[in-house]
């Protein structure tokens, strides 16, 4: 099977492939999708470091890295996001959340405990 060939990758295959790299399961079609994301992340590091790093390395670290880095920057776009959908937005005041803690720590007759 040629790594590089995409074309040829059945979703079944990725999945598969992507388990035995990393130990990781995916559904088929979301296997698909990652599948050419990694091999390009590959060649990208490989670029970078001046040597193959192989499919097992990219493969892990496309999983662990790229895909906090993609939630990461989802979080930072969130509120522009919700902005462009008209959504409105509250903003919690440190002292709120101080309040609320001291709150949540007293019991139900609002003694504190201790």
């Amino acid at each position: 099977m040629d790594e590089n060939n995409t074309d040829t990758l059945l979703p079944e295959a990725c999945a598969s492939k992507i388990f035995e790299l990393s130990g990781s399961k995916f559904a088929p079609d979301v296997a698909a999708e990652l599948w050419p994301k990694i091999l390009r992340h590959k060649w990208l590091m490989s670029e970078k470091l001046g040597r193959d790093i192989g499919l097992r390395t990219a493969c892990i670290d496309f999983l662990e890295n790229m895909d906090q880095a993609h939630k990461e920057f989802m979080a930072y776009k969130q509120p522009d996001l919700l902005a462009e959908m008209g959504a409105q937005t509250v903003t919690i005041s440190d002292n709120w959340i101080q309040r609320c803690s001291v709150t949540d720590q007293r019991d139900h007759r609002g003694v504190s405990p201790g």
